[in-house]
């Protein structure tokens, strides 16, 4: 009987870059995250101090803000943006 080896991938190199599956799962996150942080402060600060819309639009432009600058420092570290 004989014993099949299995060839070892232990010391197979792996690329130092992100797949896309997981760059693109990232920064979907990361924008509805802070899109949805936003929303959920902007509602607790409406209920707190009898605002209606006020802090619920500011708390959705500070999430898109910080969306956008999310966004952007992704796009600098992955090589995509010059400065």
């Amino acid at each position: 009987m004989t014993v099949e080896q299995r060839p070892d991938h232990s010391e197979t190199p792996r690329s130092s870059k992100p797949s896309t599956l997981g760059t693109v799962i990232t920064l979907g996150s990361t924008i509805a995250g802070s899109i949805i942080v936003g929303l959920l402060l902007g509602l607790f600060l409406d209920s707190q101090a009898g605002t209606s819309p006020l802090f619920l639009l500011l708390g959705l432009f500070l999430g898109i803000a910080a969306a956008g600058f999310a966004l952007k420092a992704a796009a600098t570290r992955l090589g995509g943006a010059k400065q």
